[in-house]
């Protein structure tokens, strides 16, 4: 299993993960890291997820990568909601923050919400939320 540091990837569930109680050993066996875990006790900071934080590199909705089978895209979500600091489950995966009286800085999650990485590119390729492309076109 390749690991990475943070500043990047958390590390990376593929290839070795295919079921939710490994993809929580793993998580659990790096974040117990006496290093890592004395590091989290002092310092915040905000989690958001890289496809491979989910299931596998380069993975989307409804993808079901063979190598993980039958773990998906969707069983891994739950586990990064669980495993991170991170908003209530069903509700949208996204940080927002006020820096002074004018400023408001938003962490959008687009992981979840991705089109396939094989779909031709074009207006219908995207990472936004149904709902938020549905609003911005009403606009």
């Amino acid at each position: 299993m390749r690991r990475r540091g943070h500043g990047k990837d958390a590390f990376v569930l593929d290839p070795v993960v295919n079921g939710e109680a490994t993809a929580c050993y793993h998580w659990a066996r790096m974040y117990s890291l006496p290093s890592l875990f004395s590091c989290l006790r002092t310092i915040p900071g905000y989690w958001q997820k890289d496809d491979h934080d989910t299931v596998s590199d380069d993975c989307w909705p409804g993808m079901k990568p063979p190598k993980q089978a039958p773990f998906t895209f969707e069983r891994g979500q739950p586990i990064f909601r669980e495993q991170v600091p991170s908003p209530i489950p069903r509700e949208p995966l996204y940080r927002r923050f006020r820096w002074g009286a004018d400023l408001e800085v938003w962490l959008p999650e687009a992981r979840d919400c991705r089109s396939a990485n094989n779909m031709p590119d074009g207006p219908a390729k995207t990472m936004r939320p149904r709902q938020r492309r549905a609003r911005r076109a009403s606009q």
